[in-house]
């Protein structure tokens, strides 16, 4: 009894909610991955199942490590550029020595675990332009576009050393992901408007080049995307059958449909007997969707909508401008995988590789994922130690 009125007091320092809502997400990703290996019954989807608990088991690790660390936020700002350094140097190394999968560079294998140094990128970009900021916090109101290209010169050739080496990963949806939480960072850091609508268009049109442009692969994303997207009317474009790669976002999208507002149940659906290509990772959403409807799928969206307003909430009462914008950022940043995850599932984004954060099949995502959580709630404790 003395030792769980240790454990309640101990735990109050921190946001329950989070940890609630982070534990429920993580328990459904567990049992989902558990329906679809136990579902089609062979070897290679329980190892995928056996490696996803492996991956749990690590990230688990990290979490407790991070959660319990003292003075963390201090240890973040101090060796801020040196975990940049670390970055950038993994990003080089998966480039000469990483394993290649379907024509993608991204994954260092550790025989025992496979690691994408992009994800880690999410993590330390976001620690590096709050570190960035707080140096240079009485000046921001006044800084638009020409003089953020005149004062924060090292901070931009960092964003662009960074970008180009995950470009060359062809990892896009990572780009993406990365350039919307760092935007939503300068928008919330109180720079002036006229600079962030620059670096809004700034940041369409180079991911419009990218996508229609650059490689083939990527403008027949676009293509299929134009066809059955869910603004296809307001596009003015007639939906038609076209071959090959559309037959992934048709699963997804008959998937979601059958399952109604209430869904099929846990034993129903054809997406996880690999009619739906991915449906343990990408496209787990569409699962999601069609087992238990319309009601699972919003039940979903709430809850990584309450991290968000949670983690903006902590934000509000951190102890220091850094702080702010480290809790901030990561927030964002998982209810913004969270939510391009899930439209590419209804098809109102185009397709990328992006899993959805605590639920999908992927080690880097998982580990990297609580370990930012694990950051947003130590950061954001009642009893942190502010030195």
């Amino acid at each position: 009894m003395i030792y769980l009125t240790k454990m309640k007091s101990f735990f109050a320092d921190y946001d329950q909610i989070v940890l609630v809502i982070a534990l429920m997400l993580i328990l459904f990703g567990v049992y989902l991955q558990f329906n679809i290996a136990t579902s089609l019954g062979d070897a290679f989807q329980m190892g995928m199942f056996v490696n996803q608990l492996k991956s749990l088991f690590i990230a688990t690790i990290v979490f407790l490590f991070v959660f319990l660390l003292p003075n963390l936020s201090n240890l973040l700002y101090k060796y801020s550029f040196f975990f940049l350094g670390v970055v950038i140097t993994l990003l080089i190394f998966v480039l000469v020595y990483g394993v290649s999968t379907q024509g993608s560079t991204r994954w260092i294998n550790l025989r025992f675990f496979s690691f994408q140094p992009s994800q880690l990128a999410h993590p330390i970009m976001v620690i590096f332009y709050a570190k960035y900021f707080e140096k240079r916090r009485e000046g921001i109101k006044n800084t638009g576009f020409v003089r953020f290209i005149r004062n924060y010169k090292p901070l931009i050739f960092i964003t662009l050393v960074i970008f180009a080496l995950i470009y060359l990963e062809r990892h896009l949806s990572t780009l993406v992901v990365l350039a919307l939480t760092l935007l939503s960072m300068i928008f919330l850091a109180d720079f002036k408007k006229s600079l962030i609508v620059i670096l809004v268009l700034l940041f369409v049109g180079s991911f419009w080049v990218t996508a229609n442009l650059t490689h083939n692969y990527r403008s027949n994303r676009m293509d299929i995307y134009a066809k059955y997207s869910l603004f296809h009317k307001a596009l003015g474009i007639d939906r038609q059958e076209i071959e090959g790669d559309s037959y992934q976002i048709r699963e997804s999208l008959t998937a979601i449909s059958q399952g109604g507002f209430w869904g099929t149940g846990s034993e129903g659906g054809r997406a996880k007997h690999m009619f739906l290509p991915d449906v343990n990772s990408d496209y787990i959403f569409a699962m999601i969707g069609e087992q238990f409807g319309f009601l699972g799928g919003f039940i979903i969206i709430l809850l990584f909508s309450i991290l968000l307003f949670r983690s903006l909430l902590l934000s509000s009462q951190a102890h220091s401008f850094f702080d702010m914008l480290v809790i901030m950022g990561m927030g964002i940043n998982i209810f913004v995988t969270a939510i391009v995850n899930i439209g590419v599932s209804l098809s109102a984004l185009p397709s990328t590789g992006l899993t959805l954060p605590f639920i999908s099949y992927g080690g880097s995502a998982m580990v990297v994922n609580i370990g930012m959580l694990a950051v947003i709630l130590n950061i954001g404790s009642k009893k942190r130690v502010v030195a």
